[in-house]
């Protein structure tokens, strides 16, 4: 078409040039022609950027992390409604927590993001929000997180001390006395009085104003406390018993513990595992002695196997490795897995009984720990090893997906706040799907835009091409 159109604007021209018009209007064609094809190269230049750079919007917009929330205002107190969401992707790019903002639906602790593997907030959409924890789980303290998602209790990763930080008002309570006792070399020494233990559950009290370890004095004794944290710059041991384990709190000044260990084959739960209420006040309660259904023996026992209920009227105890005789003569487990068997805590009956993947694991079958309230709401937790997908199911009776997260995160523990399971959930377009292209569609759609902008440069460019030689 182009040499045709030049051919007849040649003659146009020809037609008009005459003696009288000779010098009014020299090289009409060559001159049309050449402003024509460089008003035609700009057009198709600017609508190969427009496009291009509509396609660059859309994915950096949907980006998770893409942008920085540190701007963002703190919402006023109890004007979010807590959710949870639907699918947690890998970042393109990775923010730290923002001083202040809106309360996290999770924590989870992420291996397979290279030098930025560690922990992380997640918030109601999925998005991740790096945290300032020092250590991962098998090194570090598990960050204790708010049933409302606004509290988090950890050890920074800046001057090893512990901090409690209101992530909604930006509020940060630090403890110059309380480290951890995870150390990275044995030449390192402790230069404060308490340490709070690597691998073991912390949890905030129901009005978000203190948090509840398992810590110990770093002096030579090494003594064993339970340690009650309060946002007022507070320490107070509650006890001085090893045998104790954290289950949560009772109510604002009551902290539930288990003062347990493994059984043998000739001793069963009703001896070796006591629930026992610890008071601020110093007070020490027994509560009811926990009563299985059936006999319970030879099991193995960890600091993460008792787990109180959201409502704080059930305990949860996982027991692992050869265990439960299921009545005279039954026999012991196969030890592949984990018995959660649930207590009435004003009873201490037996209410309930599951069957989960791994060991030591309270109501959970995630890799290292963690999401331990998911079992709460009826839901099973799937991604053991590392690398696989995660995926929270619930409820049992239907089997429908509530979360699923990206393989690629290779979730080594994720904690849901109570609020935000219970909440509403933030759909997404590709909802539950788990397929490769599910979490992917990023680098596809950029690659679809990146050729998109090669084959419209090219045609362009042949077109060019194709005028000049038919010229």
């Amino acid at each position: 078409m182009g040499p045709v159109l030049s051919d007849a604007l040649a003659d146009l021209a020809d037609d008009l040039d005459g003696p009288g018009h000779a010098r009014t209007v020299p090289d009409l064609a060559a001159t049309a022609w050449s402003r024509g094809r460089r008003r035609r190269r700009r057009v198709r230049s600017t609508r190969v950027a427009l496009a291009a750079a509509a396609v660059v919007a859309v994915v950096v917009a949907v980006l998770p992390g893409s942008w920085d929330r540190d701007a963002l205002p703190a919402a006023p107190s109890g004007s979010v409604t807590l959710g949870h969401p639907v699918r947690i992707a890998r970042p393109w790019s990775v923010s730290d927590l923002p001083r202040r903002g809106e309360p996290l639906a999770a924590v989870a602790l992420s291996e397979g993001m290279g030098r930025n593997s560690g922990w992380y907030g997640v918030t109601q959409d999925g998005g991740l929000r790096r945290l300032p924890v020092r250590g991962g789980f098998m090194d570090g303290v598990v960050p204790a997180l708010s049933a409302d998602g606004r509290v988090l209790g950890y050890v920074d990763s800046g001057d090893g001390r512990y901090r409690i930080h209101d992530v909604v008002t930006g509020r940060t309570t630090t403890f110059p006395e309380v480290g951890t006792t995870a150390y990275p070399d044995a030449q390192h020494e402790p230069t404060y009085p308490y340490g709070v233990g690597a691998q073991t559950p912390g949890y905030v009290s129901p009005d978000g104003t203190r948090v509840a370890l398992a810590g110990a004095t770093t002096g030579n004794d090494g003594s064993v406390a339970i340690l009650v944290l309060g946002t007022d710059g507070s320490v107070r041991p509650l006890a001085a018993d090893s045998g104790y384990s954290l289950a949560g709190w009772l109510d604002d000044h009551t902290v539930l513990a288990v003062a347990g260990r493994d059984s043998g084959p000739d001793t069963d739960l009703t001896t070796t595992l006591t629930p026992v209420a610890l008071g601020l006040d110093g007070s020490v309660r027994r509560l009811p002695v926990l009563r299985p259904a059936t006999p319970v023996s030879g099991f193995a026992y960890s600091q993460w196997s008792p787990s109180l209920s959201p409502d704080r009227r059930s305990l949860a105890i996982g027991l692992g490795g050869d265990q439960h005789d299921s009545g005279p003569g039954s026999g012991s487990g196969s030890g592949s897995g984990s018995t959660v068997l649930v207590f009435d805590v004003a009873s201490g009956r037996e209410v309930d009984t599951s069957e989960v993947a791994s060991p030591f694991l309270p109501p959970t079958t995630a890799s290292h720990a963690g999401a331990k309230h998911l079992e709460w709401r009826g839901a099973t937790w799937y991604g053991t090893p590392p690398g696989e997908v995660v995926t929270a199911v619930a409820p049992r009776t239907t089997g429908a997906p509530a979360l699923v997260a990206d393989p690629a995160l290779r979730l080594g523990w994720l904690d849901l706040a109570d609020d935000a399971l219970a909440g509403p959930a933030h759909s997404s377009l590709l909802g539950t799907h788990t397929g490769w292209a599910a979490w992917h569609w990023r680098e596809l759609l950029l690659g679809a835009a990146a050729l998109m902008v090669l084959g419209l440069t090219r045609r362009g460019l042949l077109s060019a091409a194709a005028r000049t030689g038919g010229a």
